[in-house]
């Protein structure tokens, strides 16, 4: 599993929403919904995007591969759903508060299985064949990305 052991992962994955309600906190109410550019998110586009992406990608894909032998996972569009569902406008302490709670649940899901267990497949859009462990990874992977331009975007909208 890349750099990280298992434990490491379940760890970081739970850090990500207390990461992001400091990096909220630090830039304030006022500056959530500045975008840097045209082509940019803001941060409160970044919030709802993975809020969206925990509860109907995530946590989809985590039970369907716990339950089910092999199943088909969905890929999800996340630039379609930002423009289609309004995240510039939405309330970010809401889109906040239910990230916190789907990933919440999630790191339930997942931190007391066996390795056996995190060995189960699913097909992963047009991923391919991926384990839980593969698919907790690129929930990781995708964290990681966003927290970084969500710190990118803090040092651009506090003095």
């Amino acid at each position: 599993m890349a750099h990280l052991n298992f434990s490491e992962l379940v760890i970081s994955l739970a850090e990500t929403p207390r990461i992001i309600e400091q990096i909220t906190a630090e830039v304030g109410p006022g500056n959530l919904d500045r975008r840097p550019s045209e082509k940019e998110w803001s941060i409160v586009e970044h919030v709802c995007h993975l809020r969206d992406i925990e509860v109907e990608g995530y946590v989809v894909r985590i039970g369907r591969i716990i339950k089910e032998n092999a199943p088909s996972l969905e890929d999800i569009d996340g630039d379609k759903l930002a423009e289609e569902r309004d995240y510039i406008h939405q309330d970010i302490t809401a889109a906040l508060a239910d990230f916190i709670e789907a990933r919440r649940k999630n790191i339930l899901s997942v931190e007391d299985l066996s390795e056996a267990q995190r060995s189960r497949k699913g097909m992963f859009g047009n991923t391919g064949l991926v384990t839980l462990d593969d698919l907790l990874l690129m929930m990781h992977n995708h964290d990681q990305e966003h927290l970084k331009e969500l710190a990118r975007l803090r040092g651009a909208l506090t003095p």
